[in-house]
Protein backbone atom coordinates (compact mmCIF):
# COMPACT_ATOMS: atom_id res chain seq x y z
CA UNK A 1 0.00 0.00 0.00
CA UNK A 2 2.93 2.31 0.65
CA UNK A 3 3.98 1.89 -2.99
CA UNK A 4 0.53 2.93 -4.19
CA UNK A 5 0.68 5.98 -1.92
CA UNK A 6 4.15 6.81 -3.23
CA UNK A 7 2.95 6.61 -6.84
CA UNK A 8 -0.08 8.76 -5.98
CA UNK A 9 2.07 11.45 -4.39
CA UNK A 10 4.50 11.37 -7.31
CA UNK A 11 1.64 11.71 -9.79
CA UNK A 12 0.26 14.64 -7.80
CA UNK A 13 3.62 16.41 -7.73
CA UNK A 14 4.14 15.86 -11.46
CA UNK A 15 0.64 17.16 -12.21
CA UNK A 16 1.21 20.25 -10.04
CA UNK A 17 4.62 20.91 -11.56
CA UNK A 18 3.42 20.63 -15.15
CA UNK A 19 -0.11 22.03 -14.71
CA UNK A 20 0.96 25.40 -16.17
CA UNK A 21 3.41 23.98 -18.71
CA UNK A 22 2.58 22.54 -22.16
CA UNK A 23 3.39 18.83 -21.94
CA UNK A 24 3.95 16.63 -25.02
CA UNK A 25 1.27 14.02 -25.70
CA UNK A 26 3.83 11.24 -25.30
CA UNK A 27 4.91 12.49 -21.88
CA UNK A 28 1.83 11.58 -19.86
CA UNK A 29 1.35 7.98 -21.13
CA UNK A 30 5.05 7.29 -20.55
CA UNK A 31 4.77 8.30 -16.88
CA UNK A 32 1.60 6.27 -16.41
CA UNK A 33 3.02 3.08 -17.96
CA UNK A 34 6.27 3.51 -16.02
CA UNK A 35 4.50 4.02 -12.69
CA UNK A 36 2.24 0.99 -13.07
CA UNK A 37 4.94 -1.28 -14.51
CA UNK A 38 7.47 -0.46 -11.84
Amino acid sequence: MSRALKVGVLAGVVTWYFKDRPAPEEFQPTINSKAYKD
